[in-house]
């Protein structure tokens, strides 16, 4: 993910869409979406980002 972010921002809105699309399909009522691209050792961590901006 970190060497190519343009194919991960692409495998992941692409792969959350489809399974968006078949929840509204299938007639599903909640959908919960856990994102795990920071799940192990991130050499970059978005909550660190987002805590150090202005609020």
């Amino acid at each position: 993910m970190e060497v190519n972010v343009d194919q991960a921002i692409i495998n992941n809105v692409g792969g959350t869409l489809n399974v968006a699309e078949l929840a509204l399909e299938w007639g599903v009522e909640h959908f919960i979406n856990i994102s795990t691209d920071k799940a192990v050792n991130p050499p970059r961590r978005s909550w660190e980002l987002q805590s150090a901006l202005p609020k």
